[in-house]
């Protein structure tokens, strides 16, 4: 437990890369100690090792560090900002009269809702301990979405192997409307938003690194993603693809007992609600109907400019989302297209190789994002079920955040 909990300090540690001991002895100087959690090898440029840094560079790292810092005080401040303003509508009151239950009757509802349960287990203790008004309860989820915020410069600095790629994303997904509308209701989209980044991430992180707590924690992350909402699967799945070509172009053992390891954790955690799956999978889903090519324009349109037509809680006006949501979605999926195709390189005159880890680790976003869209819509066209629906795609969009950060960087 305690080799655990040093673990996952350092892991947030790094998230705001703040670590460093700035010495005087014989002019300014800078130590930086290289984390044990974080042994991926990625260049930290001008850090490397315990190099000494002159002035200049303490001075750059210093300005991105309070730059990260006020990117993540800005987006709790966004999701907390008028986030009572609002009566709690019936879906989230929904939410509170199931978490007021007992623990059994809780998970019970997994048989009655096509929901998993574990968002109502997560509002449990809130309403039980301090109560239902719509600040108590929709508190943890702008909580859960600036953490969100958080793993997503984490992700776009490990797997672009960029400081820049991590601001940038982090960034745009503290300005994203459709972000900061899920971080202010008391529904199960906040945290599958986190979960579904903090998995990747993971994921990223035990394949590169090879370390046997990373690949539990991308088991245990992604059973928590799956256990939010069914959609979450989805999103294992499109990490599985992932890393089985990565197997398949490497052909490590360590990868293959690595993915076995993440695989028992994974269904360690998920088995419970294996039975509750295959009762859900016969009760309606609550969609838009059968999925359309419109479909696909509006869940790009959703990700890049927010909800065309409507408010988010007390923050953004729809007819600002009205008049600025075509160009937006546009430029915003364009951005997404061109961080998979140059893996957050900015293009210089003498183009330098992209290595095997950096080209594998710019497509698991890509992958993570697609998978899930294209198989929802071609099960839908198919099938002629209606099981689309843009707000249960919550779990690709730090991914997507990823994408777009690293299309932003690597414009001239």
């Amino acid at each position: 437990m305690a080799e655990v909990a040093s673990s996952c300090y350092r892991i947030v540690a790094d998230c705001y890369d703040i670590v460093r001991d700035i010495q005087t002895a014989h002019g300014l100087s800078l130590c930086v100690s290289v984390l044990g959690a974080m042994s991926v090898e990625t260049p930290r440029a001008p850090l490397v090792g315990d190099r000494l840094l002159p002035r200049k560079g303490i001075e750059s790292h210093a300005r991105r560090e309070a730059l990260l810092i006020l990117v993540l005080l800005a987006a709790f401040a966004l999701r907390l900002f008028r986030l009572a303003h609002q009566p709690l509508w019936s879906d989230e009151i929904y939410s509170v009269a199931v978490a007021r239950g007992s623990l059994s009757q809780v998970w019970g509802w997994v048989y009655r809702d096509n929901h998993p349960a574990l968002y109502w287990l997560l509002l449990y203790p809130v309403v039980h301990l301090l109560g239902d008004v719509p600040l108590l309860v929709r508190f943890p989820s702008a909580l859960m979405g600036t953490l969100t915020v958080a793993f997503t410069y984490a992700a776009g600095r490990q797997i672009f192997r960029s400081r820049a790629v991590g601001l940038l994303t982090a960034l745009w997904l503290t300005l994203s409307p459709l972000h900061v509308a899920y971080s202010q209701e008391a529904r199960m989209y906040a945290p599958l938003a986190l979960f579904g980044i903090a998995s990747t991430l993971f994921l990223y992180w035990a394949v590169v690194g090879d370390r046997m707590l990373h690949w539990v924690l991308f088991g245990a992350t992604a059973a928590a993603t799956a256990h939010t909402h069914n959609y979450g699967l989805l999103l294992v799945a499109g990490q599985a693809v992932w890393g089985l070509a990565v197997l398949l172009r490497n052909g490590e053992l360590r990868l293959i007992r690595g993915s076995a390891l993440s695989a028992a954790t994974f269904l360690a955690l998920y088995a419970p609600m294996i039975p509750a799956l295959t009762a859900q999978m016969q009760m309606p889903v609550g969609s838009t109907g059968i999925a359309r090519g419109r479909d696909v324009f509006d869940f790009f349109q959703a990700f890049g400019a927010g909800f065309a037509g409507f408010s988010t809680p007390g923050l953004t006006p729809g007819p600002l989302i009205r008049t600025t949501a075509l160009p937006s979605t546009v430029f915003t999926a364009t951005l997404a297209l061109i961080g998979l195709a140059v893996g957050g390189r900015r293009p210089v005159s003498a183009p330098l190789p992209l290595g095997a880890a950096r080209r594998w680790g710019s497509l698991l976003p890509g992958i993570a994002v697609l998978f899930p869209l294209l198989f929802v819509y071609v099960y839908s066209t198919l099938a002629q079920e209606a099981v689309w629906q843009v707000r249960g795609f919550q779990m690709v969009l730090g991914c997507f955040a990823l994408l777009v950060g690293a299309g932003l960087w690597s414009l001239p």
